[in-house]
């Protein structure tokens, strides 16, 4: 199980190399700053656009689509991502030769990968999604059910486009 966890680690942190930034001079903090202000930047913006969408609905009493709504923009942005993104991590990583050197199972590294994707394509849903249910929780009155469906909506929510993305 330790050789799991360390194995996910060296995974991502090679994969995390892609939101680097080309300075060789650049604290480690500025690293970690600038894309999570691009991400809460777009955050914010979506949930902008969310407030103006349930507001025009609002007018019609129709506020549940926006759930509906920003679910369906979601799972095409992630399908489309995935597209793009599912080549390079899981049939042709760069990494094949090393992985399949060392004695860890096939099943593992399938594993590896896989969650790899899947957690790159939970970070897009949750770029995306949180803020339209935010907005809703905000905007309509709510009981706690809600927010247990909305946590297993956010969990569940890439696997589909993972899966056909794949597929294509």
């Amino acid at each position: 199980m330790k050789k799991m966890f360390a194995l996910i680690k060296a995974s991502l942190t090679d994969e995390m190399q892609l939101f680097r930034l080309k300075k060789k001079k650049q604290s480690s903090k500025l690293k970690f700053i600038i894309p999570l202000f691009f991400t809460l930047f777009a955050m914010f913006y979506m949930g902008i656009y969310s407030y103006f969408i349930i507001d025009e609905l609002k007018e019609s009493n129709q506020e549940y689509y926006l759930i509906s709504v920003f679910s369906f923009i979601t799972f095409l942005l992630t399908f489309g991502e995935g597209l793009y993104k599912s080549g390079s991590l899981i049939f042709n990583c760069r990494d094949d030769d090393l992985l399949h050197s060392l004695p860890i199972k096939s099943s593992t590294v399938l594993f590896i990968r896989i969650f790899k994707f899947y957690l790159f394509e939970f970070i897009f849903n949750l770029v995306f999604l949180l803020p339209a249910i935010v907005v809703y929780a905000m905007e309509v009155k709510v009981n706690i059910l809600y927010y247990f469906v909305s946590f297993f909506v956010l969990l569940l929510a890439p696997v589909i486009p993972i899966l056909l993305s794949s597929l294509v």
